[in-house]
């Protein structure tokens, strides 16, 4: 994953219970995430996973990279010098200067790429997303570009930035497929777009070229610098490898919460 440099800080988000901020990397503006002493770090492994997994997968979302930021830039703004920030090395997604979240029925009838719809929901499957259901601040839609993408995976693996060897390895155990909101207020608008005989054909056939060491690949990604164990590290690759080898189940129980959905599950 690419790593770049912080030129000017910018200012905060506003809200997010991981305190983003906006970054200026060489006259790029990034939403950047970091690891203090209240967040932890597991919000920034999260991100970095689902950020690379879904580009493997084709799921459209923002570009995004890892920002390094010095120590003098964090000693002269009161907002970063305050939070006692663990790692000089950050979690960035490109800003959407012409995008906007809380999107709408009428916002999802201009989208170009409603073929990816289905792909979003399969993914939030795959990586036991259970914020997007009822976050209106889950996904994005440019307006420039007339597309829909998905953003922030803080909350990935069910747990968030909770999650550990044993809550993974129980998910798989239990077979936990679906999240538990499926028909939340935005599920229920995407579902809309579940239909035909074979909706998830783009990001089934993706699927089907993925193997254990593009898994390796993407956790390789993670940075040393944020002191996440090997054994847990494994323990997300084997939580991944299992969701995708167990697709057809997720698919199945997908397709008893979507009736529009009239094909049948290979």
């Amino acid at each position: 994953m690419e790593l770049i440099q912080a030129s000017t800080f910018v200012k905060k988000v506003g809200n997010g219970v991981t305190d983003p901020f906006y970054l200026d990397c060489n006259g790029v503006t990034y939403i950047a995430k970091a690891t203090d002493e209240n967040v932890g770090v597991k919000h920034l492994v999260n991100e970095v996973v689902c950020y690379l997994l879904a580009k493997l997968l084709e799921v459209p979302i923002p570009d995004a990279a890892l920002i390094k930021i010095d120590q003098s830039m964090i000693d002269s703004v009161p907002f970063l010098s305050n939070r006692n920030i663990q790692s000089h090395i950050l979690f960035g997604s490109k800003v959407v200067l012409s995008g906007q979240t809380n999107v709408t029925p009428p916002l999802l009838e201009k989208v170009t790429n409603q073929a990816d719809i289905p792909s979003i929901m399969l993914f939030d499957q795959i990586i036991m997303n259970e914020d997007r259901a009822d976050n209106r601040g889950n996904l994005i839609f440019d307006f420039k570009r007339k597309e829909l993408l998905a953003i922030d995976h803080t909350h990935a693996f069910k747990y968030g930035a909770l999650w550990d060897m044993h809550t993974l390895r129980q998910m798989n155990v239990e077979k936990e497929y679906l999240v538990r909101n499926f028909q939340g207020k935005y599920y229920r608008m995407l579902q809309k777009y579940i239909n035909g005989n074979n909706p998830f054909s783009k990001i089934i056939q993706k699927i089907s070229l993925v193997n254990e060491d593009d898994i390796s690949l993407i956790t390789a990604s993670i940075p040393t610098d944020w002191g996440i164990p090997e054994e847990e590290v494994r323990e997300i690759e084997l939580f991944l490898w299992h969701r995708l080898c167990n697709i057809r189940e997720i698919l199945l129980k997908i397709k008893n919460e979507c009736p529009q959905w009239k094909g049948v599950v290979a």
